[in-house]
């Protein structure tokens, strides 16, 4: 990051310390960001979700949800992060119920870096091409999220 400041760059580290449980370390990565407060939200509610601070990742989450309500990539790869699983798996099934909704889901896994996003019942088109694939669910979380409970 210091030789090359990336954005990409600068998201790896900040999923590093995440892993490593250096949330100071993180935060100080989210204040070299030139985003709005708005957009900060995504970033502060995975140091919340990481810490476990449930107080911080409700407030974080109404951010969200108001200022990306259009984007629900993006509130599937933050809100199982802090534990919402009705959100998650509503907005999944939602998804997976359109023609090749289940195209969409596909990405989550990764971006996420939680596991399992979802509840793998409310998505059975998705579920049937995991299966399919032969892949295994749920997938590795490399973050632990105490927030999270599946």
């Amino acid at each position: 990051v210091e030789v090359v400041d990336h954005s990409s760059a600068r998201q790896g580290l900040f999923h590093a310390y995440l892993m490593t449980e250096r949330f100071d370390d993180a935060e100080s990565i989210i204040s070299t960001f030139n985003d709005s407060q708005d957009d900060l939200a995504e970033w502060r509610i995975s140091v919340a979700a990481a810490r476990g601070d449930a107080e911080q990742a409700a407030a974080d989450r109404e951010v969200i949800l108001r200022n990306r309500a259009d984007r629900l990539d993006i509130q599937l790869n933050y809100l199982p992060r802090i534990g919402d699983r009705e959100t998650v798996n509503r907005i999944a099934a939602e998804l997976d119920a359109l023609p090749y909704g289940y195209l969409t889901l596909m990405s989550v896994p990764s971006f996420c870096l939680c596991g399992a996003p979802w509840d793998i019942a409310v998505t059975p088109n998705y579920a049937k091409r995991i299966k399919d694939a032969g892949l295994a669910w749920p997938p590795a979380s490399p973050i632990n999220w105490p927030l999270k409970d599946w």
